[in-house]
């Protein structure tokens, strides 16, 4: 427990942020969170249900941790998998320095990619009337994603 927390004290140091409060569930499983809370110029704020047509999706980082972790639980993860899930899962989920101001100021839309997956995600992040492709093979996926996904390893939600 001393290491989980201590880790997570070094997240939100490195995010540059501060940490103010918490809380306890009771579960057979132990669980971890941090939500953030911040301010924004109205102008520069990204929300759900503005995408529109001609939007690109972009995401921070790899694909497949539900999967990843469900294949953990069922002990059909290699070592090397694992160690690359856990090193994705401990990134912070920012904004990848290779957008410009000028492309960050184009953004219509914004979500985390969490229990729903990305295609719940994606979803929410499109305006009424709004149609969504996804190009599959361009996915970035953790390593092992795919064959667990094959194999039916989907988490439940």
């Amino acid at each position: 427990l001393r290491e989980i927390l201590n880790g997570g004290a070094e997240k939100v140091i490195e995010a540059g942020a501060m940490l103010a409060g918490g809380h306890s569930v009771q579960d057979e499983e132990p669980k971890y969170g941090l939500v953030v809370f911040g301010e924004v110029k109205k102008d520069r704020m990204w929300t759900v249900g503005t995408a529109g047509p001609g939007d690109i999706l972009i995401l921070t980082k790899p694909i497949g941790t539900g999967i990843a972790v469900t294949a953990i639980k069922a002990g059909l993860f290699s070592d090397e998998n694992i160690d690359s899930a856990v090193q994705s899962m401990a990134k912070l989920n920012s904004i990848p320095p290779v957008l410009s101001e000028d492309i960050c100021s184009t953004v219509t839309a914004c979500t985390d990619v969490t229990g729903f997956g990305l295609a719940g995600h994606a979803l929410d992040l499109l305006s009424e009337g709004t149609a969504l492709e996804i190009e599959t093979e361009r996915l970035p996926l953790l390593p092992g994603i795919k064959e667990m996904s094959d194999m039916g390893l989907i988490p439940a939600g």
